[in-house]
């Protein structure tokens, strides 16, 4: 009888720890999916312009133990991304330099994000040189695309302005990712080309998605100027 309740008494245990670990698993998977989540939700709010939100949220990923490295260094990616469209350059490339550090050196995502912070630091030679190296190595990724668009787009400087080389990597990365960003963009290098037309399809399909983004509002005045000018000019 002693021996029958010991033998009881231990199968007790191990079910108790069994019960233990399989909702231990039960939580993390279930935390797990809602880093995913989150990560979604954050994502969007970005592509909505509404960079505070998605800062503060890809903020809290980054910091939670549970995410993996590739989720780390993603959020640490939409921060920059996310400063450098509100306007705070430096944050960006504080940022971009941190996500960096989670990928092998010369790697795709190491020369992205580096050239980033170089951008941030007006190194623009250096970051247009890894940028291109990105390319060649995977030209079918938005991140070095969507970079190399803006730069040749002059927005780091008049002197490395090239809208028709622009238009190489803009078009690729709203054909990868097509968004709200990545939409501005393109209608931004369109007008630069004085393609009009498809500049207007561009951006009326922007303002049925996007009725109370004001950048679309200052696109639209920008359209309208190049179009007047075009025509007085003929």
């Amino acid at each position: 009888m002693h021996r029958l309740k010991i033998v009881f008494m231990i199968c007790l245990c191990f079910a108790i720890f069994g019960c233990d670990k399989i909702e231990s698993t039960l939580k993390n998977n279930k935390h797990k999916n809602e880093i995913k989540n989150n990560f979604a939700q954050s994502q969007e709010l970005q592509d909505r312009g509404n960079n505070t939100e998605a800062i503060a949220n890809f903020k809290k990923i980054e910091a939670d133990p549970a995410a993996t490295n590739q989720q780390k260094a993603s959020a640490l990616r939409y921060i920059s991304l996310s400063y450098y469209e509100s306007g705070d350059y430096q944050r960006s490339g504080d940022y971009a330099a941190k996500a960096a550090a989670y990928y092998p050196v010369n790697s795709y995502y190491y020369l992205v994000n580096m050239a980033d912070a170089d951008l941030m630091q007006n190194r623009v030679p250096s970051a247009r040189d890894r940028l291109e190296r990105a390319v060649k190595i995977d030209p079918h990724k938005l991140s070095a695309n969507n970079v190399l668009g803006l730069l040749y787009m002059g927005d780091n400087g008049k002197q490395y302005a090239d809208f028709k080389k622009a238009l190489e990597f803009n078009q690729a990365a709203f054909d990868i990712a097509p968004g709200r960003v990545t939409q501005i963009v393109l209608v931004r290098n369109l007008i630069k080309l004085e393609q009009y037309s498809k500049a207007e399809i561009n951006l009326n399909e922007l303002k049925l998605k996007y009725p109370n983004d004001t950048r679309l509002r200052s696109l639209q005045s920008e359209l309208d100027a190049a179009k007047t000018g075009s025509k007085s000019q003929q």
